[in-house]
């Protein structure tokens, strides 16, 4: 482990680390997990073949992991794994998830699909030879279609709705625009008036020596060089520089990047009840092998249904591939 460590900070341009079926005990785990932020580059880490006990896989996926890939199949994850992994699937930047060959339960599922109520990066779940029933694929579902808000996601709507109708404001001060500040008006104001009067009495007194010099010269001469010396003033035009502040139309855009929590989506109040748009992000999901029903089946075709007739103001189509495989065929 060492030895990968002192690989990965010298390669800045790796992408992958592959460690298929070398036995990984649950400290390299942690290990590697530990190292991951210090390997911006890497975005996909596979892992298959190590079974260990601790099952300390979430780790990986941490808030500050650079990974968009991991690959965990046939690695002995049970639920209880699963329910870590769905704890830090919330928050991470995780594109593409695969527990192929795994043990998961309905109970797993839940905690994934609980985490998929508000992670938006997730495009790629694959859950194939698994042990998930239709009371797992239900919650998939219904995460998929709309649901109602509870009370910590209500909570939470209300913080990030005041944070960003307060947000632009304080930005503005932050960075020394202040549209409204009256002190802040005149002291620009006076200052430059200051200023343009000491022009006035320099360009004066430049004009003074000239014409001492030059008695010949016309007033029209004398009234463009105290213009030109007015124009250098800091009341002239300025050409923006790199280093400028933005302006209050800038802060507000990079303030309205905040609206793409999912959270923030499409709401509709049903019955004192607040209603969320599901997630139209995750667009491959893979069941395969599974102990799925007629009962699982109706719930995602009513879950697809439901994502057709309600876009998403993200615009992400929603699921667009979903394998049921059991006997060769999808």
């Amino acid at each position: 482990m060492e030895v990968l460590k002192q690989c990965c900070l010298v390669l800045n341009n790796l992408n992958t680390i592959n460690l298929w079926n070398t036995g990984l005990s649950a400290d390299v785990v942690e290990l590697l997990a530990q190292l991951l932020p210090q390997c911006p580059s890497v975005r996909s880490i596979v892992l298959d073949g190590n079974p260990n006990k601790d099952q300390f896989w979430h780790k990986l996926i941490a808030t500050d992991s650079p990974v968009h890939n991991l690959s965990l199949r046939f690695n002995g994850i049970t639920d209880a794994g699963a329910c870590k992994i769905g704890e830090n699937l919330a928050e991470c930047q995780l594109v593409s998830l695969d527990l192929t060959g795994n043990q998961v339960g309905d109970l797993g599922v839940k905690n994934i699909a609980k985490s998929l109520r508000v992670n938006r990066t997730l495009g790629v779940l694959c859950l194939a030879s698994n042990q998930v029933r239709d009371v797992g694929v239900k919650h998939l579902a219904e995460v998929l279609a709309e649901f109602p808000l509870d009370h910590g996601e209500v909570v939470q709507r209300r913080r990030l709705l005041s944070h960003n109708r307060t947000t632009p404001l304080l930005n503005t001060s932050s960075h020394g625009l202040r549209p409204e500040s009256r002190d802040g008006h005149h002291s620009v104001k006076s200052s430059t008036s200051v200023m343009a009067k000491k022009g006035d009495k320099l360009s004066k007194k430049k004009d003074d020596r000239q014409s001492i010099k030059t008695p010949g010269l016309k007033k029209e001469e004398q009234k463009g060089s105290m213009t030109s010396d007015l124009n250098q003033s800091p009341k002239g035009n300025r050409k923006p520089t790199k280093d400028r502040p933005p302006s209050l139309r800038e802060v507000q855009n990079e303030d309205n990047t905040d609206l793409a929590h999912a959270l923030l989506d499409n709401i509709r109040s049903v019955s004192d009840q607040l209603w969320l748009t599901g997630n139209r992000s995750l667009a491959s999901i893979n069941l395969s092998r599974n102990q799925i029903t007629e009962v699982g089946v109706a719930a995602l075709l009513a879950a697809v249904e439901c994502q057709m007739a309600a876009p998403s103001r993200s615009g992400n189509a929603g699921l667009l591939r979903l394998c049921l495989q059991v006997t060769g065929t999808s």
